[in-house]
């Protein structure tokens, strides 16, 4: 059995009986469950479907998102600090204030994604993540 829990409090957002982390995830996504404030630290979730997920304010630090499909997902406010985000599709997701520092976002599709008030690292040149040319 699979728990869920928010950083802030350790209350159990989902339980699940999926064999995997990244299972479970996808499932509460599925679901409609929201995942705020989840407690997602170092997690391997490369390749998971979290299509339209609220992971507003969620714990993703050091976590593997590559090649995730976050389209529509709301990550505002989330610790994305030395996350893994390569090849990953964030149409039109809200990125509204995370923490993005150290974060591979090598290849990410960030083609309409909310990023306003986002916490990146000075070298990182979004002119050229979000395809606009000089």
């Amino acid at each position: 059995m699979i728990e869920i829990k928010r950083w802030d409090n350790e209350e159990v957002i989902y339980t699940s009986n999926k064999d995997t982390i990244k299972e479970a995830v996808e499932e509460a996504v599925k679901k409609e469950i929201s995942l705020y404030k989840a407690n997602l630290f170092k997690t391997n979730l490369s390749g998971a479907n979290l299509s339209g997920a609220n992971l507003s304010e969620a714990n993703l630090y050091k976590a593997n998102l590559s090649s995730t499909n976050l389209v529509f997902s709301n990550l505002s406010g989330a610790d994305l600090s030395r996350v893994d985000l390569s090849e990953t599709n964030l149409f039109r997701a809200n990125l509204e204030g995370p923490y993005l520092s150290g974060a591979n976002l090598n290849e990410a599709d960030l083609y309409k994604a909310n990023l306003y008030k986002a916490k990146l690292d000075k070298d990182v040149d979004l002119r050229e993540l979000l395809g606009i040319e000089d």
